[in-house]
């Protein structure tokens, strides 16, 4: 009897010890945040991948908030935005909500918009208003700045050819491609998409790029061929990506209402940020059918009443166990052992 008891309980505890370690999560950047006074805290927030849970996760006193980019093992959130009149890059603790700054500098021009983290090569892309695009370790080191092409949203690293894909102007009408290692030479491709571009996500496997823009999501081949419109935007204004090649999932968040920009005058108003999820391969039919999918075929992840510029939401979940409970299963079963003997 006490063996089966100890073996249950063993049972019970390996379950809890899985499941904790494999709570996904979703953190989201607050483009205003709060005022005190004439300066800006930019807010980090939180909440489990259903919705549910949302949480302030990290504040940063006079600096605004807009890209983010989560670490493959969970822990440490990458953020871009300005800090004192300049652009700027840094790190928060998702366990301890600590922050640590990586780079603020005028050579990031007045704020950064977009990061793309790419952890296999060590690397963030990024881009910035007044100084173009670039990228930089993620330690802070080896800074290269591509071109002072004014103000670029929009950005993705793709490793394969080992190019940096950047709006120019704005606009995802022409879309710069720069070789991130010397000697940085940049080409254009042309899109047709002649609207206001905030993100670009990059599907090496199948060579595409995804735009979000203001009337949608649109889809082209990495040379810029064959774009055309995907998904509508249901009325409201897209600004994040994050393609789930494994789980078949494109990501998108906006707000609701059709507002072109996020502001103070939009939380006033209502309007709520948002997070929305579809299946690829059903947005891929819906398209070759000639048709959109409806709002309905569109699963709502959050809303929320805050600000959403740019999200990141964990797909690849840590299944280790923490040391503790490994340490506190090992001695149950040494237990279960001893009671098997006895």
């Amino acid at each position: 009897m006490k063996t089966i008891i100890v073996k249950s309980i063993w049972i019970v505890l390996l379950i809890s010890a899985s499941s904790a370690a494999n709570a996904a999560k979703i953190y989201w950047t607050d483009w205003f945040g709060t005022f005190e006074g004439s300066r800006t805290n930019a807010q980090i927030y939180s909440a489990d991948s259903d919705g549910s849970n949302q949480a302030l996760l990290a504040q940063y006193q006079g600096t605004h908030t807009t890209g983010i980019e989560l670490s493959d093992d969970g822990d440490t959130l990458y953020v871009g935005g300005r800090r004192s009149g300049a652009g700027s890059i840094f790190t928060v603790n998702v366990n301890d909500s600590s922050i640590s700054g990586l780079l603020t500098s005028n050579a990031l021009g007045n704020i950064v918009w977009q990061l793309d983290l790419d952890e296999a090569t060590g690397q963030i892309a990024y881009n910035t208003s007044g100084r173009g695009d670039g990228i930089i370790n993620t330690d802070g080191t080896n800074h290269r700045t591509f071109n002072n092409a004014g103000c670029c949203e929009a950005v993705a690293y793709n490793r394969t050819t080992d190019q940096v894909f950047a709006t120019e102007n704005n606009s995802g009408s022409q879309i710069g491609v720069t070789n991130a290692s010397s000697p940085f030479n940049q080409s254009f491709i042309s899109t047709s998409n002649g609207i206001f571009t905030p993100s670009l996500e990059i599907d090496e496997t199948n060579g595409f790029l995804y735009m979000g823009t203001s009337r949608g999501v649109y889809r082209s081949n990495l040379d810029g061929t064959g774009a055309k419109k995907i998904l509508d935007s249901f009325d409201s204004f897209i600004y994040g990506l994050q393609l789930d090649l494994t789980n078949d999932v494109l990501y998108f968040s906006g707000i609701d209402g059709g507002n072109s920009n996020i502001s103070a005058e939009n939380q006033v108003t209502g309007a709520r940020g948002y997070i929305n999820k579809v299946s690829l391969s059903a947005l891929n039919n819906a398209y070759d059918g000639d048709s959109f999918l409806s709002q309905t075929q569109v699963e709502r992840v959050l809303t929320t009443t805050t600000g959403i510029y740019d999200f990141a939401v964990q797909t690849t979940k840590v299944s280790e166990p923490s040391t503790i409970l490994m340490f506190t299963l090992v001695l149950i079963a040494l237990g279960s052992r001893s009671f098997r003997q006895s």
